[in-house]
Parts: structure tokens; sequence; C-alpha cells
């Protein structure tokens, strides 16, 4: 393309792209009066604490974990500061909102950086921007709406370091101190520089220094900071002592079809590409630690090391930079053909095919998120368990809505999604998919009294989930107390009177 955009048109079109964008996102958001699920509410619970007491609170009362909790608070410091200005259940569903959306200025800046072309920073901001699983995030609170831009960032400073050191220093402790999967940075960088050594190449004394210094950082500090979370699960910390059962479960209801939707088909298909492109047919160093990354990231969803969702929010940010080599691939060898002059259709037609396999399915996201949120019905539940039941109650539910009923009931939970610091993360999680799952009333009686349940909380996904056996408490050992879109049963029996 012989004319590229003027500055000027550029950067106007890409604030306009992140307006829209966030404009869009806080739409939907503010369309729902509640928040989508319990770790959205944990985290307005957080901010709250913030305000009331200076720091996060890290003792919970209500958890089953009965013990201080372990979490870096970056993204509710972050969170609490807009919420001096503005009503907090409004920044929680605004601020995520522009947060996510900033991804297309580090996204233009990355691309702009290796090919210099304006237009071709644009349309990878424009992919970035309309990522399907990206907009999964709305109303949900999610932290990585403020660690994939923070990631982007941090890997363009590391790019530019020669000229952006101190940028990199900054960048890095931010992400130090905001959120684990700075981890999987480090780690890419560790691999970076291993398929430099296979390919024969050599990296700059600047790259090398800084990746030393990136990994004792991280080791010193994380070290420091959870030294408890080390001696009590060792190297399970890493993908936060989930239980094995509970990846297992996450991986049967996914598919490779639903991955690459949720990525949009171009940037997947043309960021695999690149990946092949660049590994056999062309070396390009820096490139390689996209590749790296990507890769790592892949490897580590496969494996069950790293959470499913988390794992494609960082893998289609990868894969939307590497598409744009593709694309510029593409277009380079476009304008070698006899149709060089319809350059410009070309590129009109990819547009269309993204809004048709991108954008719309995003705006779909967006509307199934906010129509998953928690419903009136459900928050008059849970004011039920905090109004009537005793407070030493204990109560049993799935484990998705143990943050639901720590943070709204103010009852202790027997589960919650949490598991660092939880000795029986895979003994608990077995036996509470058991109690849902059996059609013996004995052995979920067993179960519940070895937790000391006093209530049963059948929410919404509870009820309608084709595997949980709710008949069972159908039974005089349960009376229902509550009953509407969500049933709470209170026990009344011990397995010693019916056995």
């Amino acid at each position: 393309m012989e004319k590229d955009l003027s500055v000027k048109w550029s950067l106007l079109l890409l604030v306009l792209l992140f307006l829209v964008v966030g404009g869009l996102k806080s739409y939907f958001a503010l369309s729902s009066p509640t928040l989508q699920d319990g770790q959205a509410y944990y985290t307005l619970d957080q901010v709250g604490a913030i305000l009331e007491t200076g720091h996060p609170r890290f003792n919970d009362p209500y958890s089953y974990r009965g013990a201080r909790v372990f979490f870096l608070p970056g993204f509710y410091y972050v969170l609490a500061f807009f919420a001096l200005f503005i009503p907090e259940l409004i920044v929680v569903k605004i601020v995520p909102a522009f947060l996510m959306a900033s991804l297309v200025f580090p996204l233009y800046v990355l691309s702009h950086y290796f090919f210099k072309q304006r237009h071709v920073a644009l349309l990878t901001a424009f992919a970035g921007a309309f990522v399907p699983v990206f907009w999964s995030t709305v109303n949900s609170v999610s932290p990585y709406t403020l660690v994939l831009p923070l990631l982007l960032w941090v890997l363009y400073a590391f790019f530019a370091i020669e000229k952006r050191m101190i940028a990199y220093f900054v960048l890095f402790g931010v992400l130090l101190l905001t959120h684990p999967s700075v981890v999987l940075f480090v780690l890419a960088l560790l691999f970076y520089f291993i398929l430099l050594k296979t390919e024969h190449l050599t990296s700059g004394d600047a790259e090398l220094e800084m990746g030393l210094f990136s990994l004792f950082s991280l080791l010193w500090v994380y070290l420091i900071l959870f030294k408890k979370l080390f001696a009590l699960h060792g190297i399970s910390f890493i993908w936060l002592n989930l239980p094995s059962q509970l990846i297992d479960d996450i991986f049967a209801r996914f598919s490779i079809l639903t991955g690459i939707y949720q990525i949009s088909i171009i940037p997947f298909c043309a960021g695999i590409f690149a990946i092949y492109y660049f590994v056999f047919r062309r070396q390009h160093p820096k490139v390689y630690l996209l590749i790296s990354f990507a890769i790592l990231a892949l490897l580590l969803i496969w494996f069950g090391f790293f959470p499913l969702q988390d794992g494609l929010l960082i893998l289609g940010m990868l894969l939307v930079l590497l598409a744009s080599f593709t694309y510029k691939e593409f277009l380079a060898y476009f304008e070698k053909t006899k149709f060089a002059s319809r350059v410009n259709l070309v590129i009109l037609g990819i547009v269309v095919l993204f809004v048709v396999t991108a954008v719309l399915p995003s705006l779909h996201t967006a509307r199934s998120s906010v129509s998953n949120s928690l419903s009136q019905e459900e928050i008059g539940a849970l004011m039920y368990l905090k109004d009537v039941t005793p407070f030493s109650a204990v109560i049993f539910g799935n484990v998705e809505d143990g943050f639901l009923l720590s943070t709204f009931a103010h009852r202790r939970n027997i589960i919650e999604p949490h598991f660092l610091m939880a000795k029986d993360a895979e003994e608990r999680y077995s036996d509470v998919k058991r109690i849902f799952t059996t059609e013996s009333l004995i052995e979920a009686l067993t179960l519940l009294e070895k937790y000391e349940a006093d209530y049963v909380y059948l929410s919404r996904s509870t009820i309608f989930n084709p595997d949980a056996n709710t008949v069972k408490f159908n039974n005089k050992c349960f009376q229902l107390v509550y009953d509407n879109i969500v049933k709470i049963y209170h026990i009344e029996c011990h397995v010693r009177e019916i056995s």
C-alpha cells in the first residue's frame, strides 16, 4: 500500500475505537442492575474494604478456608481509586470496560513498532478490540481487564529496551504486584532465550540482562510475599492449587471449536500460520518472544496448568498480535500480483469478514454475559439466609456460589473458587460434586455432616444442571424453607437417625 494513513487520522480513529468499545461494554454492563457472579461481588467487597480501612480484606471469616487469604491487591486498589469519585457498583462496571478497551493502544503501538505502517497497526487494534473472549469479561470485573494491557506494554518496553528501560522497570514492577500471570511472562522470556539458542541467534545484552532481572525479581518478591503458599502447595501454587477434577470438569465442557469461536477464526488461523511461518520459514528474533509466549500459554492450558478462561484471554491477545504479521505478509504478496490495484478492496473484504466472524460474536458474548448476571430473585434468597439463619450457620452450595454466600449472606461457605490455603482442595471439591450427583440420601447426609452443613443452597445454575441430582432433597430430612428460582433446604436429619 503506497499511501499510509496520516498520524492525525490514525490517532483519531484509534481513540474513537477505544471510546466505542469502552462505551459498548459499559452499556452492556450497566444494562443489568447486578453483577455477573460471586467473583465479581467478591471484588466489589474488596473495593469497599479498601475504601473503609485502606487495605483489602485478607481475613475472611465466612470462607471455608478459615485462614488468612493471600492475593495481589493491585487491581482492587485501581478500582478503589475510582470509587473515591464514583459509586462503587458503577466503578466495577465501567472501569474494567474501559481498561479492556484500552488494549487497542498497546496493540497499535506494538504493530506500528514492527511494521511502521499505521493502517496495519489500526487494523490490528480493531481486531484486538473485537475478540469474543474479551467480551466475556463484561460485568464480571475480571482482573485481566488490567492485566492484558499491562502485559502488552511490558512486551513493548522489552522489545524497545534500549530506549524504554525505565518504563520496563516500572511496568514490570506494577505487573509483579498486580497479578501472578507475570510468572507466565517470565517463563515465556526463558523459552524465548532457549528458542533463540536453538535457532543459532543471539539476544542483545540489554534483553538478557532484563530477562535475568525479571526472573530474580519474580523469585525474590514472590518468595517473600507467598512463602507460606510455597510451603503449603509447592509447585501447584503456580496453577492456584486448582483441584484436578475441577480442571477435568471444565475441559469436559470445552471443545477446540469453542476455543476458536471465542478467539475468532481469523485471528486464530492467522496467528497459528504466523507461528508456523516464523518458526519454519523465516527468522525474526523479536517475533520469537510472541511465539514463545503463545506456545507456552497453549501448553499450560492444554495440560491444565492454567485456568482455561484466563488462558484463552492471554492466548487471544497474542494470536491477534501474531495475526498482524500474517496480514502484513499477505498484503506484501498481494501487491506483487496483477490485482495489486485492488488492494483496498481486499482490506475492505477482510474487515467485512472480521465483522461477521468476530464483531457480531463479540456482541453476542456480551449479551450472554449480561443475561447470566445474578437475578433479583437470587439476591433475595441470599438476603433471606442473612436475615433468617443463625449467624453460626454453615451453608452448603456449589463452588461458584461460595463467594455469594460469604459476601451477601454473610454465612460460612463450604467451598469457593479460591483454593489457595486450602489443604484439602481435591477432597473437598470431590465431596461437593458427590453430594450433588449421588442418588443416595445416606451418602449425601454423611458428606454434609462431614462439613457441618446446616443448610443446602441450590442456585439457578445448580437446579438446571443436568448432572445434579436434586430429587434426594425432596425428603423429610430436608425442610424446604425458601422456594423460588433458588431453593434453600434446612437439614433436619442425621445419618444415625435414618441408617
